[in-house]
């Protein structure tokens, strides 16, 4: 007979409930901080399966059959990532810290016990801080790790400036802003950039794309969100050279072979698709002030 999860999941909480109603009986009888703490901590991982409990009779019907949509299946996709799992390890130092609180009110027990005179009933609270500090030292790390994914900071190792330098080392590349990189999670870093190139090569910036997604593959970003920007070919004056026309300016298309694109100086620094000069403040890349 096959066991169900949501059968698995009442017999669990039929378990920690009896944990927690045995626990908090016996730490009040004895005058136990660590049980009765112990105990509440039960009643915190009883309400956490209930709400799993509640949300998988909600869910049940609505997904049977696993769906393909973007390239992946969920059942089976199988992501390599680092080798520790910010997940696995919130679940190691919980289960740890259970570990360690049941041996601390073993110890304590003993202690006021087998010990005699007033000075053993301290092991009890004693034994409550060491553990209390055992867990918060353990999980420091996990939060630290943690909130730098939350506040989508860059991934360790990858700097910004050499990611940029080396997008504008590819031919046909003017420059690149505002670019960005952040974590989604241990595993998936994703960028976003402003590429700014020339409007003679802008038909080609799908290819240049796929180059550009090479280089970021380099650095660990296999999603990206790039924004091309076209800048305008300017015409180029240049002074005539023939006898009696020196105050005189011929003006050459900047797509002539023979001259080079002459631009303001900053321009290619600057957004050329922007909403609009009211919310100038409000945009990521700031406008340039040529000097």
């Amino acid at each position: 007979m096959r066991i169900t999860k949501k059968q698995r999941l009442i017999a669990t909480i039929c378990i920690s409930f009896s944990f927690f109603a045995a626990e908090l009986a016996v730490g009040f009888y004895t005058r136990s901080i660590a049980l009765i703490a112990d105990a509440f901590h039960y009643l915190s991982d009883l309400i956490g399966i209930v709400v799993a409990l509640i949300a998988l009779m909600s869910l049940t019907g609505l997904a049977h059959i696993p769906m393909d949509h973007h390239n992946h299946r969920h059942t089976t996709m199988s992501v390599k990532g680092p080798g520790r799992d910010l997940g696995m390890l919130g679940v190691f130092i919980h289960v740890l810290g259970d570990a360690i609180n049941n041996i601390g009110v073993i110890i304590a027990a003993v202690l006021i016990w087998q010990l005699k005179g007033e000075g053993r009933y301290y092991a009890d609270p004693a034994v409550g801080v060491f553990i209390s500090l055992m867990i918060l030292l353990s999980a420091i790390p996990l939060v630290k790790k943690s909130g730098a994914i939350l506040l989508q900071t860059a991934p360790e190792g990858v700097n910004p400036e050499d990611v940029k330098r080396d997008i504008e080392m590819i031919p046909g590349i003017i420059s690149v802003h505002e670019l960005h990189i952040w974590r989604l999670d241990q595993r998936k870093f994703v960028a976003s950039a402003h590429i700014a190139v020339d409007s003679r090569t802008v038909q080609g910036f799908a290819d240049k794309a796929k180059i550009i997604m090479e280089c970021l593959h380099a650095y660990g970003v296999h999603s990206a969100t790039l924004q091309p920007e076209v800048l305008e070919a300017s015409p180029v004056i240049m002074p005539d050279s023939g006898p009696g026309s020196q105050d005189q300016a011929t003006s050459i298309d900047a797509n002539h072979s023979v001259c080079r694109t002459q631009r303001p100086r900053g321009s290619e620094q600057e957004c050329q698709v922007i909403c609009g000069s009211s919310c100038e403040g409000l945009r990521c890349c700031a406008p340039v002030h040529p000097e």
